[in-house]
C-alpha cells in the first residue's frame, strides 16, 4: 500500500502532499476491497500528472 506513496514522494519536502494524497487513495481502495466493494475503474483512478503539478503548485 505504501509503494504509489513513497513512489510520488521519492524523498522530496515538496512532494510531501502528493504522496499523502497517493496514500489516501490507496487506503480508500484497499478499505473498498475489505468490503466487497472495489471495482477496477475505482482503483485506476489516481491523481493525474495535471492534478498532481495543480496540488504541488498550489500547496
Amino acid at each position: 500500500m505504501q509503494a504509489a506513496a513513497l513512489k510520488a514522494w521519492a524523498g522530496k519536502d515538496e512532494n510531501i502532499a502528493i504522496a499523502q494524497k497517493a496514500f489516501h487513495h490507496r487506503a480508500q481502495m484497499n478499505h473498498l476491497a475489505a468490503l466487497g466493494q472495489w471495482t477496477k475503474e475505482q482503483g485506476t483512478k489516481e491523481p493525474r500528472k495535471s492534478e498532481r503539478l495543480k496540488h504541488k503548485l498550489y500547496a
